[in-house]
């Protein structure tokens, strides 16, 4: 296989320029095409979708396709008008604003279980003082299958590009956030040195640091922390990276202090007894009557400064801001409780379809997640939420990434739980249609046991009608695993909650070697 080079796309039906990326498969045929699409397009799709509800600094995807007669894949990345980076060596301050700018893109990625997995000079472009990532690392992978004579993939490839792969994925481990890093490492080596990576590494794949000139202690240590070749030693993830570089930026504006006099303590005539008496006058204690006079005194003194009404000024835009964002979470949270009727109405008329999802996620993504995000308590709920109907567009792996966020906030939330379980029984059950009957059951016990987490939070409302929903969702998983009677026991207690339950009837259909009582 080999990897076809990139081509401008003029104006494709009055849409903004687009860049083709075309993956040419060699000796390919539509049987191993159809399994190359299988095996990454969930991997492209979470991108894809992901980057599509982000306002972040990397080229996202608007489409993807195949072509079986031509043996390729194309993918079709939103265009940047930008340019490459620079080939003469940066220096440290460069460098600095250039690691600002782009490592909250790569959190962002990392915070969604995203790895980018070909970090490299080549895959950044400048644009008016702002960085953009490009491409990901599974195009390499793709480009570099191979298969054997029954048409399956024999081979998992390497991610990445060779000089830039950290040593775990070049023994052939997933690439994790932590690679990324060691690979956002060696490009800012490159960056300051202008070598490429076998010009800078000895035969051993180690950094020959004599080459990097210039550059601080303090960032030099943050530089080898990247470049660790144990990756237990390296920084986890871009985040923590971020903070690195903010403490020491932090650190080198206290060492150089904005007022030079400031430390100077001397005091002629009697050492520094004048700040050990502070708040007295001739070493007798000031009586209350005088303090008040003072402070009433202080207080018309700063009427007389311009200062003074700069401070009022500024508290009152302040209050005018807490009321601005008050308002604005009010109008959130109504909007939260609209986009919540009009799906339980659509849903009861049955006339909610994937357009219809589709439009309030939209809705629920412009209106209410960027102001209630700010609310940990509605946050969370908003997050569940948002996995319910992620579910619902049958994007379930978005879902189970949206109900973590949701518990990670309260470990107690048990709708979360719920979504998680939802997410992960879905995952099963689309396992099961494909044969993969490993994967499946994995799913299905992990469903299992969100739901029993569910039980165990909703004990203490026995009458609960997410209770009778959290006995109905395990036994379905229980059913799904084949475990007839610990299913039978679960619809048990769906009839104790509700013994006209419709949910307990459908569930009693559904066993094949036990039959309910």
């Amino acid at each position: 296989m080999r990897y076809s080079s990139i081509v401008e796309i003029d104006n494709i039906q009055s849409h903004p320029q687009r860049f083709l990326k075309g993956i040419i498969i060699n000796n390919c045929n539509y049987s191993r095409l159809k399994k190359v699409k299988k095996r990454f397009e969930p991997e492209v799709k979470k991108i894809k979708f992901f980057l599509a509800n982000q306002n972040i600094n990397c080229a996202k995807i608007d489409d993807y396709y195949y072509y079986g007669d031509e043996n390729s894949i194309n993918i079709v990345y939103e265009y940047i008008k930008g340019k490459e980076l620079t080939e003469e060596s940066w220096n440290e301050a460069k460098i600095i604003y250039f690691l600002k700018n782009i490592l909250p893109t790569l959190q962002k990625l990392h915070e969604n279980k995203i790895v980018h997995g070909n970090i490299k000079p080549s895959n950044f472009l400048e644009q008016n003082s702002n960085y953009f990532l490009l491409d990901f690392g599974f195009v390499t992978k793709i480009s570099e299958l191979t298969f054997d004579e029954q048409d399956n993939i024999e081979n998992e490839p390497l991610q990445g590009t060779e000089g830039y792969r950290a040593k775990e994925v070049q023994e052939g481990f997933e690439a994790q956030p932590y690679s990324d890093i060691y690979s956002l490492g060696i490009t800012i080596i490159e960056l300051l040195t202008a070598k490429s990576p076998q010009k800078f590494k000895n035969q051993d794949d180690e950094i020959i640091w004599e080459l990097v000139k210039e550059i601080s202690p303090n960032f030099r240590q943050i530089l080898k922390k990247m470049v660790e070749s144990n990756d237990r030693n390296r920084y986890n993830n871009a985040e923590e990276v971020l903070n690195a570089i903010e403490d020491m930026t932090r650190q080198g504006t206290r060492d150089t202090p904005s007022d030079p006099q400031s430390n100077d303590t001397s005091d002629t005539g009697g050492g520094s007894t004048g700040n050990v008496q502070n708040g007295h006058k001739n070493g007798k204690k000031k009586t209350l009557a005088e303090i008040i006079k003072q402070f009433i005194i202080y207080l018309f003194s700063l009427l007389k400064k311009p200062k003074f009404y700069w401070i009022v000024f500024g508290i009152i835009v302040l209050f005018e801001i807490i009321q601005f964002t008050r308002r604005d979470y009010l109008k959130a949270y109504k909007t939260f409780e609209e986009i919540q009727n009009d799906v339980n109405i659509a849903h009861k008329k049955g006339i909610a379809d994937e357009y219809f999802y589709e439009t309030k996620l939209n809705e629920l993504d412009k209106e209410v997640l960027p102001v209630i995000r700010l609310k940990k308590n509605e946050d969370e709920r908003v997050r569940a939420y948002r996995g319910f109907l992620l579910g619902k567009l049958n994007r379930h792996e978005e879902s189970f990434i949206e109900c973590e966020k949701a518990v990670s906030h309260n470990p107690n939330f048990y709708q979360g739980f719920n979504c998680l379980g939802s997410a992960e029984l879905a995952l099963g059950e689309l396992k099961q249609k494909d044969n993969q009957l490993v994967e499946a059951t994995k799913h299905f016990e992990k469903a299992r046991d969100y739901f029993n987490k569910v039980i165990e939070l909703l004990k203490k409302y026995p009458d609960s009608e997410d209770l009778e929903l959290a006995y109905y969702n395990k036994a379905s998983a229980l059913i799904s695993l084949e475990k007839e009677e610990e299913a039978k026991e679960a619809i048990n207690e769906i009839k104790k909650i509700n013994p006209q339950s419709k949910k307990s009837k459908s569930l009693c259909q559904s066993l094949k070697k036990t039959k309910c009582d």
